[in-house]
């Protein structure tokens, strides 16, 4: 269950952005001053099969981006990938100040250049991290919709909902995303699976789409172990469950009434 989580949360999470533009000061230190944090103890043994460079990379990065991306937090969600973990992670995170584009390019080249044989290597938490880094304005909103009928936030309940849907027997695509191609209408077409198909189909797709963002696009396919086809059937393929003004409309209840 942990890999569909995965699957989902990096094509669903890790954002704070739209809500709240990104400043623009520039708050770190000196590249030399970087504080790098010594690994201690559970959650963070979840680090210990990466090489030390990478470790230190990781460590560094989020050292200086402690403010706006607490490490506790997002190792504790990493080694606790369920509903009950995003909903605390994003109750913990979502107030927080944003992250600015210099800590975020600082996360980009540390993780890149500390962490290059690991991602060889295809362990998954160094390109997880890189995409978290190149998508966070779009992953951070996803992460930060609430849920207009409760108190909890939007991810954790459709990632609840997509787990608990039945698997096409023979599967067709991967585990996750195969529920979310073929799961019932009245499952997958609410008000926040709308707010998070319209992020995307119309922000995360066409960024990764335009040549200066190959690379993302590249560590995102390669989490989902999909191709670029498959990713660009998925907007289309809601349209054909949902209505093809459930990613056209910004009014969900123009649409139709939320499943009861």
């Amino acid at each position: 269950m942990k890999k569909i989580f995965t699957i989902l949360l990096i094509l669903a999470i890790v954002g704070l952005g739209l809500a709240k533009p990104p400043s623009t000061e520039d708050t770190l230190p000196p590249i030399n001053q970087l504080q790098i944090q010594p690994l201690s103890g559970s959650p963070f043994d979840i680090l210990n099969n990466l090489t030390v460079p990478c470790q230190d990379a990781i460590l560094a990065f989020f050292g200086n981006a402690s403010a706006c991306l607490p490490i506790n937090d997002i190792i504790a969600l990493m080694a606790n990938l369920n509903t009950t973990g995003i909903n605390k992670f994003a109750g913990q995170i979502c107030p927080v100040p944003r992250c600015n584009d210099t800590i975020l390019k600082l996360g980009k080249d540390l993780i890149s250049q500390g962490c290059a044989a690991d991602i060889q290597n295809k362990q998954m938490i160094p390109p997880a991290l890189l995409t978290v880094v190149s998508l966070y304005p779009q992953l951070m909103e996803i992460l930060c919709f609430n849920d207009s009928t409760n108190s909890s936030f939007c991810l954790a309940d459709t990632l609840g909902i997509i787990d608990n849907l039945q698997d096409p027997n023979p599967p067709i695509l991967k585990k996750g995303l195969d529920k979310v191609l073929f799961g019932s209408p009245a499952a997958l077409c609410t008000e926040c699976n709308q707010r998070i198909s319209r992020v995307i189909a119309l922000e995360i797709i066409p960024f990764i789409s335009t040549p200066a963002h190959n690379d993302t696009k590249a560590l995102l396919l390669g989490l989902l172990n999909i191709d670029e086809s498959q990713l660009i059937q998925l907007p289309g393929s809601i349209m054909i469950k949902c209505g093809f003004q459930f990613l056209l409309s910004n009014n969900f209840t123009d649409i139709c009434q939320q499943p009861k």
